[in-house]
Protein backbone atom coordinates (compact mmCIF):
# COMPACT_ATOMS: atom_id res chain seq x y z
CA UNK A 1 0.00 0.00 0.00
CA UNK A 2 2.15 3.27 -1.23
CA UNK A 3 -1.25 6.00 -0.83
CA UNK A 4 0.85 8.73 0.72
CA UNK A 5 3.81 7.39 -1.34
CA UNK A 6 1.72 8.17 -4.39
CA UNK A 7 0.28 11.51 -3.15
CA UNK A 8 3.45 12.86 -2.30
CA UNK A 9 5.47 11.81 -5.73
CA UNK A 10 2.36 13.50 -7.24
CA UNK A 11 2.54 16.68 -5.13
CA UNK A 12 6.19 16.81 -5.25
CA UNK A 13 6.01 16.86 -9.35
CA UNK A 14 3.46 19.12 -9.44
CA UNK A 15 4.91 21.72 -7.35
CA UNK A 16 8.28 21.15 -9.64
CA UNK A 17 6.35 21.52 -12.94
CA UNK A 18 4.17 24.69 -11.72
CA UNK A 19 6.94 26.82 -10.53
CA UNK A 20 6.43 29.09 -7.22
CA UNK A 21 3.82 31.23 -8.58
CA UNK A 22 1.41 30.26 -11.40
CA UNK A 23 -0.95 32.25 -13.03
CA UNK A 24 -4.07 30.60 -13.70
CA UNK A 25 -3.90 29.50 -17.66
CA UNK A 26 -0.44 27.84 -16.68
CA UNK A 27 -2.45 26.38 -13.21
CA UNK A 28 -5.24 24.88 -16.00
CA UNK A 29 -2.72 24.04 -18.77
CA UNK A 30 -0.93 21.41 -15.83
CA UNK A 31 -4.56 19.68 -14.54
CA UNK A 32 -5.27 18.90 -18.44
CA UNK A 33 -1.62 17.71 -18.94
CA UNK A 34 -1.95 15.56 -15.54
CA UNK A 35 -5.45 14.69 -16.82
CA UNK A 36 -3.82 13.10 -19.89
CA UNK A 37 -1.33 11.32 -18.54
CA UNK A 38 -3.45 9.52 -15.94
CA UNK A 39 -5.94 8.49 -18.73
CA UNK A 40 -3.08 7.13 -20.33
CA UNK A 41 -1.64 5.44 -17.84
CA UNK A 42 -5.26 3.76 -17.19
CA UNK A 43 -5.79 3.00 -20.86
CA UNK A 44 -2.23 0.78 -20.45
CA UNK A 45 -3.51 -0.27 -17.95
CA UNK A 46 -6.60 -1.86 -19.10
CA UNK A 47 -4.95 -3.27 -22.03
CA UNK A 48 -2.66 -5.34 -19.69
CA UNK A 49 0.42 -3.31 -19.68
CA UNK A 50 2.41 -3.76 -16.57
CA UNK A 51 1.94 -0.78 -14.35
CA UNK A 52 5.02 0.85 -13.39
CA UNK A 53 7.76 -0.64 -10.86
CA UNK A 54 7.72 0.17 -7.59
CA UNK A 55 11.55 1.56 -6.17
CA UNK A 56 13.08 -1.31 -4.17
CA UNK A 57 13.31 1.41 -0.75
CA UNK A 58 9.77 1.14 -0.96
CA UNK A 59 9.40 -2.30 -0.93
CA UNK A 60 11.95 -3.29 1.65
CA UNK A 61 10.00 -0.65 3.93
CA UNK A 62 6.44 -2.21 2.99
CA UNK A 63 7.63 -5.64 3.78
CA UNK A 64 9.54 -4.53 7.47
CA UNK A 65 6.47 -2.81 8.39
CA UNK A 66 4.22 -5.93 7.21
CA UNK A 67 6.06 -7.88 9.29
CA UNK A 68 6.04 -5.95 12.46
CA UNK A 69 2.47 -5.71 12.15
CA UNK A 70 2.05 -9.21 11.48
CA UNK A 71 4.16 -9.77 14.42
CA UNK A 72 1.83 -7.42 16.84
CA UNK A 73 -0.98 -9.43 15.20
CA UNK A 74 -0.32 -12.82 16.50
CA UNK A 75 0.91 -11.48 19.67
CA UNK A 76 4.37 -11.79 19.12
CA UNK A 77 5.60 -8.33 19.95
CA UNK A 78 4.05 -5.96 22.37
CA UNK A 79 2.51 -2.26 21.53
CA UNK A 80 5.67 -0.42 22.50
CA UNK A 81 8.14 -3.29 20.15
CA UNK A 82 5.98 -2.61 17.24
CA UNK A 83 6.30 1.50 17.62
CA UNK A 84 10.16 1.03 18.04
CA UNK A 85 10.33 -1.16 14.84
CA UNK A 86 8.17 1.38 12.81
CA UNK A 87 10.83 4.07 14.31
CA UNK A 88 13.36 2.24 13.18
CA UNK A 89 12.33 1.46 9.45
CA UNK A 90 11.62 5.17 9.01
CA UNK A 91 14.83 6.15 10.53
CA UNK A 92 16.96 3.76 8.28
CA UNK A 93 14.64 4.14 4.92
CA UNK A 94 13.87 7.08 5.18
Amino acid sequence: MHTNNYVESWHARFNRVRGAHPNLYMFIAHIKQEECTVSTTLAQLRRGCAPSKHHAKHDAVDRRLKQAHDEYLHGDIDTLLLLRRIRHVMRVFH
